[in-house]
């Protein structure tokens, strides 16, 4: 039974990174934001992003981060900022999680099956 630890870990991942995305996506506002800057924190740039809320201009961080700088210096693009949150905001067609997501359930998945299918043969 031990052997299906990896399955749940899988599973919990995926269900993590979609929590995170509904979390953006029912507490958060959509706004236009600009990108900044970037930081480059081990090896991920993270875009800046610029925005004004209730009259006040932010610079927060974006949640992902890529292994080149994504967006060009001064696009503008659509962002869900949580009211509140001065940590993080994410960017509203930014999809890299969701693919991130889909790794996890197809290798949850086929650690499952694999599983499976290996613990049906011994018998």
């Amino acid at each position: 039974m031990s052997d299906y630890i990896y399955v749940a870990i899988a599973f919990a991942a995926a269900a993590i990174i979609i929590f995170i995305r509904l979390k953006f996506m029912i507490k958060g506002e959509k706004v236009m934001a600009r990108v900044t800057d970037y930081i480059c924190p081990k090896g991920a740039y993270i875009p800046i992003m610029e925005f004004e809320y209730e009259g006040q201009i932010m610079n927060i961080k974006a949640k992902n981060g890529w292994k080149k700088q994504k967006y060009d210096i001064g696009s503008e693009l659509e962002i869900y900022y949580i009211p509140g949150n001065e940590n993080e905001v994410k960017i509203v067609h930014d999809y890299s999680d969701i693919i991130m997501m889909a790794v996890f359930l197809i290798c949850g998945a086929v650690i499952f099956y694999c599983l499976k299918n290996m613990h049906h043969h011994k018998m």
